[in-house]
């Protein structure tokens, strides 16, 4: 929340509030102690209450992020059912394309590492054919030195 002219107290929207954590997370690199730090405490506290999740290399999603990537995963894991190689291998785009219609790469990928395991293990099929298009994914973004683009194993 921000008080505007008038006084009134205006909400700050979550793409807002993520823009100014950032803002405090790299100015806080070059003072581990300055008030920077302090600023992007706060603006990780408002994010963590309105759902966001913080993920390794410094990428937060929301429950609706989480939801689709979810989502996702489920569907292509049971439409996978009975499916010849070939077919799954030619998912691979589509889901990818998916995947990229609700989400940004860095976020797909922060997903993907936090819960890859567990999809490995509920979803055989998804896990393949996602995990191939998070390759991609990395390979997209190969020379740009984001640690956002990432695999963590």
């Amino acid at each position: 929340m921000s008080a505007s002219a008038n006084g009134a107290v205006t909400a700050v929207s979550d793409a807002a509030l993520v823009q100014k954590w950032w803002a405090a997370q790299n100015a806080c690199y070059g003072a581990p102690d300055g008030p920077a730090c302090a600023e992007r405490d706060r603006a990780a506290a408002a994010l963590e209450a309105r759902g966001y999740e913080w993920h390794n290399h410094d990428v937060w999603t929301s429950q609706s992020d989480a939801g689709h990537f979810y989502g996702v995963v489920e569907s292509t894991n049971n439409w996978a059912a009975n499916k010849s190689p070939t077919m799954l291998v030619m998912a691979g785009p589509a889901t990818l394309k998916t995947l990229r219609k609700y989400l940004s790469d860095d976020k797909i990928i922060a997903l993907w590492n936090d819960s890859h395991a567990s999809i490995r293990d509920r979803y055989p099929s998804a896990w393949a054919i996602i995990g191939r298009q998070v390759k991609q994914i990395i390979t997209d973004h190969a020379g740009e030195n984001d640690p956002r683009y990432t695999q963590d194993y």
